[in-house]
């Protein structure tokens, strides 16, 4: 599907209901194999499908079951969301970004837990303005001048592109009183670096 718009739009067909399991089974295989490579890593990650713990209605959050996830977090285990397809109570259903996702679990854990940093992995060294460049920090005092400068994301994306994720950073960052990182996952160390709260490329987004 090339936008968001238009799996919401065919719904009623049968195609666009092929489509869901599609989507759906394409994204819990592609976590199944980000889950492979961290127990290879040593680490104990599980699975979480949004599509069976976020419920909307419009596409905006109607209800979340966030609890066994919060409980996988007690055992020691780490959980692993992403972006998928969700049941919509207004149009069927719709894509939620994985920026979203992180969004219902902020809230839903937020109390019990203290987000220290939220780190999103690009292909660039983080947010770009219209000339290629990194824009080092946001924040709301400079959002608007911002979004005239982001030159959008490169590929076809149904989430809404790089505009969409500043804009959920920095209301998760506003809500929940934490920064977001965004940099560039294809550089070696640069995850660990930002893990670590060490200085690294890429935009800090913060309230």
């Amino acid at each position: 599907f090339r936008s968001q718009k238009g799996l919401i739009k065919t719904q009623s067909k049968k195609t666009s209901l092929k489509g869901v399991s599609e989507v759906a089974d394409v994204a819990s295989r592609l976590t199944k194999i980000t889950v492979g490579i961290l127990r290879e890593a040593g680490i104990s990650a599980v699975a979480f499908a949004p599509i069976s713990f976020i419920f909307s209605h419009k596409q905006e959050e109607k209800s979340h079951f966030a609890e066994p996830i919060g409980h996988a977090l007690k055992m020691g285990l780490t959980p692993l969301v992403y972006g998928d397809v969700v049941f919509d109570s207004g149009q069927g259903f719709c894509i939620y970004s994985t920026e979203k996702v992180i969004g219902v679990l902020a809230k839903a854990l937020g109390a019990k837990y203290r987000i220290e940093r939220i780190i999103y992995c690009t292909t660039t060294d983080g947010v770009y303005d219209a000339e290629g460049k990194t824009i080092t920090e946001i924040t709301p005092d400079n959002l608007k001048k911002v979004e005239s400068l982001i030159g959008g994301s490169k590929a076809v994306d149904v989430t809404g592109g790089m505009i969409h994720k500043v804009r959920q950073s920095l209301e998760v960052a506003k809500r929940h009183k934490t920064k977001v990182l965004i940099i560039n996952g294809l550089k070696k160390g640069n995850l660990a670096g930002a893990i670590l709260g060490k200085k690294t490329e890429g935009t800090l987004i913060r309230a």
